[in-house]
């Protein structure tokens, strides 16, 4: 899917466990960023597997807050 709209709600639902490597989940969460309005929120449902890069993905990005996490759902807001 290839757009230039940016999105109020970005949502991945059961898609990254999908990929096959650590650097595309990165490359998803970063295309998915790029596709968020200044004050967006993402939400994120996977499994618990991933976890932890997802938690780290949005720890090293400043202007993401994280609203709730589990080990299967992350939200964060933007902005």
């Amino acid at each position: 899917f290839r757009t230039r709209r940016r999105f109020d709600v970005v949502v991945l639902d059961r898609v990254l466990h999908l990929l096959l490597s650590d650097d595309e989940r990165a490359l998803a969460l970063e295309n998915a960023c790029r596709h968020a309005r200044k004050r967006a929120t993402m939400l994120i449902a996977d499994g618990a597997k991933h976890s932890p890069q997802i938690v780290g993905f949005f720890s090293a990005r400043p202007e993401w807050r994280a609203l709730k996490q589990s080990k299967r759902f992350y939200f964060a807001e933007r902005g």
